[in-house]
């Protein structure tokens, strides 16, 4: 039987923002808090809608070192102001293995998204994934690999991309290699406000 600890997070968030940059660099590779199976390797995860009943775990989830430190300078939400609007550009999207949360997915249209991050010239149809596991005793254990593969099948089938675009900083080697070994390539170098990214792509195979 798996046990979740879904913990009340820290008082205060290290930012909060009201419109966050949409970008797809967080660590491919963490997840949830409090989780124990008797084998992970075996178990599946499933993509459900994330609510504002999610918001104190993902808030915990943001002062994760990991977590911190893969996003970028500018890579925090308002949880608690942007899980009840439903826009039809973005989807959040809590990863749970046996009811429980371990991540977070984060899809959206490059082109229209209000912040305009990914800029004018993004491919058209594109979208933009972004993913993260929240704590260190999920990671490792192949849940991002599910995580992944799961949120480009929604990308493609779902809202019919065509392509699908991430933005790992430079300085993750790690994450890299790891969305080579799925079929990215790279696009090339992109600055994005302080940080420096790897823009890398997919298309519908």
């Amino acid at each position: 039987m798996a046990l979740c600890d879904v913990s009340e997070a820290p008082t205060s968030a290290p930012r909060s923002v009201k419109l966050e940059t949409q970008r797809g660099r967080r660590s491919f590779d963490q997840s949830s808090q409090g989780f124990v199976s008797r084998n992970l390797v075996s178990v599946s995860i499933r993509l459900r809608p994330a609510t504002l009943e999610d918001s104190p775990i993902l808030k915990t989830w943001d002062f994760d070192a990991d977590v911190g430190s893969s996003g970028g300078e500018d890579d925090n939400y308002d949880w608690d102001y942007e899980l009840p609007r439903l826009v039809s550009w973005r989807e959040f999207l809590i990863a749970e293995v046996d009811s429980c949360p371990i991540g977070m997915v984060v899809l959206i249209d490059a082109l229209r998204e209000e912040s305009h991050y990914w800029g004018e010239d993004a491919p058209e149809d594109s979208w933009a994934l972004d993913i993260w596991i929240g704590s260190e005793i999920h990671r490792s254990k192949g849940f991002g690999t599910q995580m992944m593969k799961k949120s480009l099948t929604r990308c493609f089938e779902t809202h019919s991309a065509s392509c699908v675009l991430i933005d790992p900083l430079q300085s993750n080697k790690r994450a890299i290699e790891f969305y080579r070994r799925l079929g990215f390539i790279e696009v090339g170098p992109r600055r994005f406000g302080n940080d420096d990214c790897l823009v890398m792509s997919i298309g519908h195979s």
